[in-house]
């Protein structure tokens, strides 16, 4: 199994947006990401509205390019998860890097507590796939959360990859952006399932801080 991770908005102070939304695309097949891609191009191109640029991010994509990508996920593509913080009411003391990782490690929590670990274990192998770069300490606290749930780190791998050749990636930025749009009610053509989505608070995230320290 194959579960991609990314993410839309930011807490940074400087540059902090309303809400962080983090996304999780599970799929057992990797290639199902180019198949979805590569759709959601023609049906673009199709409609006089080519995507230019190689890689697919949410932001670049022009109105029109936005409702055709949403449009080809709810129809073809159900089994991702949502998370998002609300960044305005957090305290100006999370608005840092670490509060991020900490709201980033709650969404996995979050995903792993509704899946079957029996399901997982029996995948072989899963490998989480994250458009960032890695520190040794980010990526065992990964690994720790899937032992915690599944009882074991044996076939968990946890790898940075670039977006830009990762189309699992660039899904799950459509799917993070697409809902983001969705909470900032710029759009409400994308679909979710209640279940699927995970509010996280500023409590959320501090309690998940003392239970790891």
């Amino acid at each position: 199994m194959f579960i991609f991770i990314d993410e839309s908005g930011t807490t940074d102070e400087k540059n902090r947006q309303k809400y962080l939304v983090v996304s999780f695309v599970l799929l057992k097949n990797r290639a199902f990401a180019d198949e979805l891609i590569f759709e959601i191009r023609d049906a673009c191109k199709k409609k006089g509205k080519p995507i230019t640029k190689k890689e697919l991010k949410y932001h670049d994509l022009e109105p029109f390019q936005h409702e055709i990508a949403v449009q080809v996920i709810n129809s073809k593509y159900r089994n991702f998860y949502v998370c998002f913080f609300d960044v305005d009411k957090a305290n100006r003391t999370m608005v840092t890097g670490e509060y991020e990782q900490l709201i980033q490690m709650k969404s996995i929590h979050l995903v792993l507590s509704t899946l079957d670990k029996n399901e997982l274990k029996k995948q072989g192998s899963v490998k989480v796939l994250m458009d960032k770069k890695l520190t040794n300490e980010f990526q065992s606290a990964i690994e720790n959360e899937f032992q915690k749930h599944i009882g074991t780190k044996k076939g968990i791998s946890v790898e940075a990859v670039t977006s830009s050749k990762e189309r699992g990636i660039q899904l799950a930025d459509l799917i993070a952006g697409a809902f983001r749009a969705k909470l900032m009610k710029k759009s409400g053509l994308f679909e979710a399932e209640h279940a699927r989505v995970f509010q996280i608070s500023a409590n959320d995230a501090e309690h998940f801080k003392t239970e790891k320290a």
